[in-house]
């Protein structure tokens, strides 16, 4: 910061100098053209990060998820929930412990999934496979059982294996 106060003050000294000698069409027009080109050099460098910004600001206006929503990108193969929202990006804890730091942009063009939208509860579908020559009644029992006592089962709804 000091040393952009300093160029300041420089560039200022340079135009009053220029001023007092009569050298000011051809230095404004010096420093109105290299300007520009600086401008657009900026502008291009810059592009990637002023569309994260822009697509932050329409998430934050939208609010399609907050802090502590379960989320999947679909095509990305991130999933895991929202642990912090930047204006530039946004901060994603995955199941396995990793943290993916992914672009506003790339939420903002991206289908999002939300497990957690209005509260709501989602179930999941799990496939488990036995052996042919296992009893399915008895292995049915055993997987109803273990659903039924996992702290995490909120109602059973389906159907019943014991017939009942």
């Amino acid at each position: 910061m000091h040393s952009f106060i300093n160029f300041l003050c420089i560039l200022g000294g340079m135009l009053l100098v220029g001023i007092f000698f009569g050298y000011t069409n051809d230095l404004g027009r010096v420093l109105l053209g290299s300007t520009g080109l600086v401008i657009a050099i900026i502008g291009f460098a810059a592009q990637a990060t002023i569309g994260d910004v822009i697509a932050g600001i329409m998430i934050g206006i939208s609010k399609p998820y907050k802090r502590g929503d379960r989320l999947t990108i679909e095509g990305t193969g991130v999933s895991g929930t929202v642990r912090d929202m930047t204006i530039r990006h946004t901060v994603i804890h995955r199941f396995d412990g990793l943290y993916e730091i992914v672009p506003n942009s790339v939420m903002n063009s991206s289908i999002v999934q939300n497990d957690s939208y209005n509260g709501e509860l989602t179930g999941s579908y799990l496939e488990i496979g036995i052996s042919y020559d296992s009893d399915i009644r008895t292995a049915m029992k055993i997987i109803h059982d273990a659903v039924i006592g996992c702290r995490y089962t909120v109602e059973y709804a389906g159907d019943n294996p014991e017939g009942n």
